[in-house]
């Protein structure tokens, strides 16, 4: 599960290195939009489209997940999860070096809340 997407919407989710067939990604964009209006909930569209990803790799039964923590960190939509594995990447960015290290805490943050 990445964000954002590039060329189109599916690819944010990929099940065994595929991007989530449009058929599917409706299924489950309206089994979550309809559990957040039962239980009036009115998600971000991060929140929402989290919530589909992660019940596509439920419903997949995914051995491995592969998850982009947010940079919300403990206040991220990608911290419901109880426990996370998380090794640490290189973080490619513009600019200084500088920014590198303020932003580690961040990432990694989701692992220890």
């Amino acid at each position: 599960y990445t964000s954002p997407h590039l060329l189109n919407f599916n690819e944010r989710i990929q099940l065994n290195s595929q991007n989530i067939s449009d058929d599917e990604l409706y299924i489950l964009c309206e089994t979550v939009r309809q559990i957040a209006e039962k239980n009036n909930i009115e998600p971000s569209f991060f929140e929402a489209t989290t919530a589909v990803a992660f019940l596509a790799f439920a419903r997949q039964r995914a051995d491995i997940i592969l998850l982009e923590a947010g940079m919300g960190a403990r206040l991220d939509a990608t911290n419901v999860i109880d426990e996370l594995h998380m090794g640490l990447n290189i973080l490619m960015l513009r600019g200084s070096n500088d920014m590198v290290l303020p932003i580690v805490p961040l990432k990694c943050a989701i692992s220890f809340f």
